[in-house]
């Protein structure tokens, strides 16, 4: 990036007034630094859903997912299960998972299409532009692998839809890019992670991969808009940034904590969520020994540290993070 050119003004918006300030030729100095690095390498970086080799199964006696990868697997009324049912909680732990980040891509692929018409800057909409092409690819790989391997997705979960809603209504731009950018996709880093480190199923083991090199490029962008931009937010704008953050990431705490939240996976195999749901308090309670979730690649913990390094709140909004966190422990 040139010397002479802010890195702010790469995230200029264009916030009413005359349509025609997209023509303006003062939007178009040129930017050569690390956000044109990036919208290069993502031209590099292209994959074809289609050629996932979805044929390629984890072994049937095995299931996708260990059993136990989740804290209601390892539960005296998962124990009671046959295998071939104790095997498919797992994997239909996976699958509700899976079906909300299907709905989080569909989200960013709305929100990314919206910023590409918010950004002044051409190399803001060029990325923006290229992001929701590969949201788009997103959609359409986990689109593919669910209906591969259940058929259909389960519906988003009440409290995790209600965000994406309401990121998808707000006019706010600082809001939708910090929702999509560093939220969504800093915790979909980290489910991605778990997710790869212990799945049997070679072909969602070679989607994920691919899938978390295009987040990685799009939650770096949200990290440099965290850097340049919220220093010319007003402190109202910013007070009303710092509370949408900590409603997300409440969201996403429920989407991957709360059973209630997931309860219909539990009556098809002839459970009780409300009974799961004791005895996965209680296991905590008596501190059994973590497993899948708690891990060093638990979602929730990487996406409390990007938000804790990203100056969008004080220390007390970020003390809330560790809250949720604690409370994560004793289920939900």
């Amino acid at each position: 990036m040139g010397s002479d050119f802010p890195a702010s003004a790469l995230f200029r918006t264009l916030d009413g007034g005359d349509p025609g300030a997209i023509l303006d030729v003062a939007h178009y100095a040129a930017e050569d630094g690390e956000l044109s690095r990036m919208i290069r390498a993502a031209r590099a970086r292209a994959w074809d859903p289609a050629e996932l080799g979805l044929e390629r199964r984890a072994a049937e006696a095995e299931g996708i997912m260990p059993e136990g990868w989740f804290p209601e697997g390892r539960t005296p009324s998962a124990a009671a299960l046959p295998p071939a049912l104790r095997r498919r909680l797992s994997d239909e732990v996976l699958r509700w998972l899976l079906s909300g980040i299907l709905a989080g891509e569909q989200a960013a692929l709305t929100i990314c299409s919206q910023l590409c018409a918010r950004f002044a800057h051409p190399a803001a909409r060029a990325f923006a532009a290229g992001q929701a092409a590969e949201e788009a690819r997103h959609v359409e790989a986990f689109t593919r692998y669910i209906d591969a391997r259940w058929g259909a997705p389960y519906p988003v979960g009440e409290a995790f839809g209600a965000y994406l809603r309401d990121l998808i209504a707000t006019p706010s731009v600082a809001e939708k890019l910090v929702g999509i950018s560093l939220i969504v996709e800093g915790f979909a880093m980290g489910a991605f992670a778990n997710i790869h480190g212990h799945t049997r199923d070679p072909a969602l083991r070679a989607m994920l991969a691919q899938v978390m090199r295009d987040e990685a490029a799009h939650h770096q962008f949200g990290l440099m808009w965290a850097e340049h931009a919220p220093s010319e937010l007003p402190p109202a704008e910013r007070s009303t940034l710092a509370r949408s953050v900590l409603r997300g990431f409440r969201a996403l705490y429920l989407n991957l904590v709360s059973i209630r939240q997931r309860r219909a996976i539990f009556a098809p195999l002839g459970l009780d969520w409300r009974n799961v749901r004791a005895e996965v308090r209680a296991a905590r309670a008596d501190h059994a020994a973590p497993r899948g979730l708690e891990e060093n690649i638990n979602p929730l913990v990487l996406l409390a540290r990007t938000l804790g390094k990203s100056g969008l709140l004080s220390p007390g909004e970020a003390r809330t993070l560790d809250l949720f966190l604690a409370r994560a422990a004793g289920g939900a």
